[in-house]
């Protein structure tokens, strides 16, 4: 598993560019070439509306939200909804210009079970973002020496990484999500789950 996860990570999941980015993460072997129809560009995020993709097999007709970091542009998930916006703690005024000519037009949802912003210092974020598996990377946590990312895009799962002399490295993960019982197994201390937004997790 370990193996699987290494080869993912030398995959790079971002790009110099947010049109870049996104065909990187919706361009598979064996698939017609998707092809950009329109980029929309606040601050640090981006908008991307492709023509011709397709993700987990089905085409995929919503904006793709991607965002600058220190290393590139880096998929973070589908805009379908607000919820993209807000748990990200983008702002309407930018949302709104972000979502501007793209398909989907915030479609009103509780948000729950949604992805908040990225927790820890922005340094290790990056540092895990930038060998995190992919192609889609919604959501990273960093607590201590323990990280988390999540993926999905080409299946979907977790990924935990530890630091070590410095460097962040690949502990274990795959599809699927793990809960309490196997992060305490592995050793992830319990005053990481909640961060990680671990499933099982009692959390105020």
């Amino acid at each position: 598993m370990l193996g699987l996860i290494l080869a993912a990570a030398t995959a790079f999941n971002y790009a110099a560019t947010p049109q870049a980015a996104a065909l990187r993460a919706v361009n598979y072997p064996g698939h017609p070439a998707a092809r950009v129809a329109r980029v929309n560009v606040v601050g640090r995020y981006a908008t991307v509306q492709l023509h011709g993709a397709v993700v987990e097999g089905a085409p995929f007709t919503s904006a793709l939200l991607l965002r600058r970091f220190s290393f590139g542009w880096q998929p973070l998930d589908a805009a379908g909804s607000a919820c993209a916006f807000t748990m990200r703690r983008i702002d309407r005024k930018s949302a709104e210009l972000l979502m501007r000519g793209m398909p989907g037009r915030f479609a009103k949802s509780s948000c729950k079970g949604d992805y908040g912003p990225d927790y820890g210092p922005l340094r290790e974020v990056e540092a895990v973002r930038k060998i995190a598996r992919g192609p889609f990377i919604p959501f990273v946590a960093v607590y201590r020496d323990w990280a988390k990312s999540e993926w999905y895009g080409a299946g979907g799962g977790e990924s935990y990484y530890r630091l070590r002399h410095g460097t962040w490295r690949p502990a274990f993960g795959g599809g699927g999500a793990y809960g309490t019982a196997e992060l305490s197994r592995r050793g992830v201390p319990s005053a990481a789950w909640c961060p990680f937004e671990v499933y099982d997790a009692s959390c105020p």
